[in-house]
């Protein structure tokens, strides 16, 4: 075996282990609004249930659970009886684990019972609920912690696998060869903000390879029709897709322009996505007045309420605070990260795009589509950002952080190209995102989520941090995580095994060269 082949797969290994380990150490609810997410997926599986907003409960079990388990200290004063994980570990010990024994000994015929709480996500498209409702009705005899990681690990392994695939393709399209490669594998596939938004039980994890396999197709001048039937599943999948229908227009248009596809194939295609998430935005309309049907939207945001919005916004500091929570946010209690390693992150991207830029006339003619997808999906962003400041008063400067994540792994791949055209700083910027991106995995575990959530308290500093591990923390972490601490402890093992394991592979090649 080649040795850039040993490093894909190293890298795909690293990459399961890493969103495997992330279920494992996340908190029960701790992704975003993930308790509203699977109310919405047992209410279809257990209650056949599409949900309509303002009028649809939890099922009794995960209201139950939220009066057990900890849950960030945004969420806490939103569910009256429950307690944010600074309070959780304010609690005396026996008292915990008594919290604890409860969660664990919930009835799971509790949920075919509806709760006095309002679903406040029962507004989202149907797609990814309806996929794993199956699963989760076979599983709706098992406990509900042990229920809530298996399907953490289906969705996240899934779509983790799919994405890694899909990364691939888009290295092929650009042309882009070992060690640029590997190197563009594991800095995409190591965002930690990956890893959250497709570690929780939600509609991200199809969301997400559903964005890189639109762009894929675009790039590869795929069929019209196999592009339509994708943008339909994202129709279904999440709102955010609405910004590629104009992108999807122009290039049935200009294929048909080109003689690669006749217009009678085009109205196919174009009535394709319009048979598949036409009727849910046309049920959107009917029952909230919404056509996105989008939680601000629906509580009466307005586009002319959202556009006076433009002036008050500091657009600069805005776009760059996206940018960084969208390489690294901490799941539903919003912890951050050194700023400044971010900060090496964002300026090592920038100096690829800008050689991407430079190469323009090596450019594959095709790219061009991922610039107008990228375009569109930043308009969608700007539009969101005015609707956030305003259904927030102004609190909200940016729009979730991991609205983007399917277009920046498409970016990841411009970054690359630009690397691996200018091979000389090519090599040296790539090997140090490298090192970065392995610095912050290995950290967001050692560092920065095991002890946040074991300790309840954020911001460490390195003595307090060695002090913790020297503790022998597996109680602290039993009582808060949702997995075995010995499997959290293994898999830890062999994530931090594997890292070292791919950069071997991936900085040989470089100190060969140096010493040659």
């Amino acid at each position: 075996m080649q040795p850039d082949a040993k490093a894909s797969r190293l890298i795909l290994a690293l990459s399961l282990t890493a969103v495997a380990l992330y279920a494992c150490v996340l908190p029960l609810w701790e992704g975003w609004d993930e308790a509203f997410h699977y109310g919405r997926l047992a209410s279809m599986s257990a209650r056949h249930d599409l949900g309509t907003l303002g009028k649809s409960r939890l099922p009794g079990e995960v209201a139950d659970s939220l009066m057990l388990a900890p849950v960030s200290h945004l969420l806490a004063p939103l569910v009256p009886g429950s307690r944010s994980f600074t309070q959780w570990h304010q609690l005396p010990l026996p008292q915990r684990v008594n919290l604890h024994d409860q969660l664990l000994g919930l009835s799971p015929a509790r949920r075919q019972d509806t709760s006095s709480m309002l679903n406040y996500e029962t507004q989202q498209a149907p797609l990814a609920y309806v996929v794993t409702a199956p699963l989760d009705w076979m599983l709706g005899h098992v406990q509900l912690v042990p229920r809530v990681l298996i399907l953490r690990w289906v969705l996240g392994l899934g779509s983790m696998a799919l994405t890694y695939l899909l990364m691939r393709r888009l290295a092929r399209i650009f042309q882009i060869e070992s060690p640029f490669r590997e190197a563009l594998l594991l800095c995409s596939l190591s965002v930690q903000m990956l890893w959250a938004s497709i570690a929780h039980i939600g509609n991200d994890a199809f969301a997400i390879p559903l964005t890189v396999w639109f762009v894929v197709l675009l790039l590869e001048d795929a069929s019209v029709v196999a592009l339509a039937f994708v943008l339909g599943a994202g129709l279904l999948t999440k709102a955010y897709f609405l910004s590629f229908v104009p992108v999807f227009a122009a290039f049935v248009v200009a294929r048909v322009r080109a003689g690669h596809a006749s217009w009678r194939r085009a109205c196919l295609a174009l009535l394709i996505p319009v048979a598949i998430g036409g009727p849910w935005y046309a049920r959107n309309l009917l029952l909230y007045g919404s056509f996105s049907g989008t939680q601000e939207t629906v509580a009466g945001v307005t586009f002319s309420s959202a556009i006076r919005a433009i002036p008050h916004i500091h657009w600069a500091a805005s776009a760059m605070k996206l940018w960084r929570d969208s390489l690294w946010t901490g799941n539903q209690t919003f912890t951050t990260f050194d700023r400044a390693t971010l900060q090496i992150v964002q300026a090592l991207m920038l100096v690829g795009l800008g050689l991407s830029l430079a190469a323009y006339r090596k450019m594959p003619k095709s790219e061009i589509w991922l610039w107008v997808a990228a375009l569109t999906f930043l308009a969608g962003l700007f539009y969101q950002t005015c609707v956030t400041w305003t259904a927030s008063n102004g609190l909200s400067v940016s729009p979730e952080p991991w609205y983007g994540q399917g277009v920046l792994l498409c970016m990841w791949a411009l970054v690359f190209r630009g690397y691996q055209a200018f091979p000389k700083l090519g090599r040296i910027a790539s090997l140090l995102l490298c090192l970065v991106s392995l610095w912050i995995g290995a950290l967001t575990f050692v560092a920065k989520v095991l002890p946040d959530y074991g300790r309840g308290v954020e911001r460490s500093t390195l003595r307090v941090l060695i002090a913790w591990w020297r503790a022998h923390p597996t109680q602290d972490l039993a009582l808060i995580m949702p997995a075995p601490v010995y499997l959290i402890y293994a898999l830890l093992a062999l994530y931090l095994g594997l890292s070292l394991a791919t950069l071997f592979f991936i900085a040989r090649p470089a100190v060969q060269r140096v010493m040659q």
